[in-house]
């Protein structure tokens, strides 16, 4: 892996990010965040380019080692607000997303 600043990321980016990390594949990211799975497709590409990464795993490396996901919780919070998960914390239940399991600490 060549050795790139940390970018800037998105909470898009965070949220498909953590989803990388929790093993869901392009087209299951991209029905939990409402977008077409060549757009996920496309966005996973732009941030290999720019994290320096040559996959996925990689990316999802990236991500902890540069504080971008959290090291305090496993798995990455399953909702899409990823950037809760970034900072070591756990989501606050929404009733309007079934899948969010996550709990107030």
């Amino acid at each position: 892996m060549t050795q790139v600043a940390p970018p800037d990321m998105s909470e898009t980016d965070l949220s498909l990010i953590a989803m990388l990390a929790r093993g869901y594949t392009t087209d299951s990211a991209a029905r939990e965040l409402h977008l077409s799975r060549h757009t996920v497709g496309e966005r996973i590409s732009l941030l290999l380019e720019r994290t320096g990464c040559r996959n996925r795993a990689e990316l999802v490396a990236y991500c902890y080692v540069h504080g971008f996901l959290s090291t305090r919780m496993w798995p990455p919070c399953r909702c899409r607000c990823a950037v809760h998960a970034s900072r070591g914390k756990r989501c606050p239940p929404r009733r309007d997303d079934p899948i969010c399991e996550s709990t107030t600490p």
